[in-house]
């Protein structure tokens, strides 16, 4: 497996701090073989379960997107 597909909003963000931690373990080498797919623009509001709108205005650093 060389490529992990993920978004803000598969688990609210707990997947991408799943995907965070595993890649914290790995050695550079092993994570340079890695693509990884993120998707951004979506907005779910806290206490929607699924309803979702699209946010043209919403930006998000990759510095930030890191920190997850």
């Amino acid at each position: 497996m060389t490529f992990i597909d993920t978004a803000n909003q598969y688990g609210r963000g707990h997947n991408e701090a799943l995907i965070g931690r595993f890649l914290a373990g790995l050695d550079n080498a092993t994570r340079d073989r890695l693509t990884i797919a993120t998707k951004c623009g979506i907005y779910r509001a806290p206490d929607a379960s699924y309803a979702r709108s699209i946010n043209n205005e919403l930006t998000i650093s990759p510095a930030a997107a890191t920190t997850r």
